[in-house]
């Protein structure tokens, strides 16, 4: 790294899809097609409450619906009402849910088929209809994983259907969790990059010509996208601190990990990442971060003190 070089580049990893499913869905030919539309290369393995519907204590009406969703954690109910309006264009008449009152079919009229999923879907469903939140949506990020293949050709899906990783967590969340089950959130993300340049360089034309040469090579050279997956893991390893379950990636970024040396080649100041849960209803959390819809992390490549001034100045 050029220690007079006055810019600084940066990487940005944006959260633009999430898929919130659960391992057996993953063997539904309808819903693997559609996941396989989008380049879903990153996943969370996730623990929540197990969210169950008691249709006994419900009421549907043709103006509104309240369902009686409950926990059942160490034993004891929580009981959650939600309620919304039943729409007259797509109107549902009858909820069935058995035993083991986490799947749900809904229709309409004569029996007709309306819609039918997990319970817990249905619960942030309705409860995001009506901008309220209940704890019990939180996701505790145990896992951060990745699936690429040769140029992208594999996704979550293709991963997480043989994952010994995630088959330990599930029967350690059986054994010591009962009352609580298994997600999977598939991420897709898009870079932003950007460059900030130190208003000196502008008085310096030698300095000048070397910060531009180098800004010429950082934008003819693009991060390969299996790079970016890469440093996204890492970067979510380190910052869910979800040690007990990955095992690699541990010292990221002062680790530099041949994995992402392209970013070290390019002279990258920092890298850093932004992800939004709302369009699923759930606040992300871990045993180091607290419940959140929105999570952002920069993490500096490099030590240089003035570098760093930039970037906070730039900020502030």
């Amino acid at each position: 790294m050029s220690a007079n070089r006055n810019l600084e580049n940066l990487i940005s990893l944006n959260a633009r899809h999430l898929s919130l499913k659960q391992q057996d869905t993953f063997t539904d030919s309808e819903i693997t097609t559609e996941l396989r539309k989008l380049p879903l290369h990153i996943y969370l393995i996730c623990r929540s409450p197990k969210i169950l519907l008691d249709m006994s204590n419900s009421l549907i009406t043709t103006e509104n619906i309240k369902l009686n969703f409950y926990t059942n954690l160490n034993g004891i109910r929580k009981d959650i009402f939600v309620s919304t309006l039943n729409r007259a264009d797509q109107q549902i008449k009858e909820v069935d849910c058995p035993y083991p009152y986490n799947y749900f079919h809904a229709y309409s009229d004569n029996k007709s088929f309306h819609s039918e999923g997990k319970t817990n879907l249905l619960f942030k469903h309705f409860s995001a209809q009506n901008d309220v939140y209940h704890d019990e949506a939180n996701l505790e990020v145990l896992y951060v994983g990745q699936a690429f293949g040769k140029n992208g050709s594999r996704i979550t899906i293709d991963r997480l259907q043989s994952h010994e990783k995630a088959q330990k967590i599930y029967f350690d969340t059986q054994n010591k969790y009962p009352d609580y089950e298994i997600w999977f959130l598939s991420l897709t993300f898009e870079p932003t990059l950007m460059t900030v340049f130190d208003p000196r360089s502008f008085y310096n034309p030698d300095q000048m010509h070397i910060d531009l040469e180098h800004q010429v090579k950082i934008e003819s050279t693009p991060i390969s996208l299996d790079q970016q997956i890469t440093i996204l893991e890492a970067a979510l390893i380190t910052y869910f601190g979800t040690s007990e379950f990955n095992k690699e990636y541990l010292g990221f970024p002062s680790n530099k990990h041949i994995s992402y040396k392209e970013v070290y080649d390019l002279d990258f100041n920092s890298v850093g990442f932004e992800l939004s849960t709302y369009s699923i209803w759930s606040k992300l959390f871990s045993k180091t971060v607290d419940p959140n819809f929105l999570h952002y992390k920069k993490f500096f490549l490099h030590s240089d003190t003035e570098r760093k001034e930039i970037l906070q100045r730039l900020e502030e």
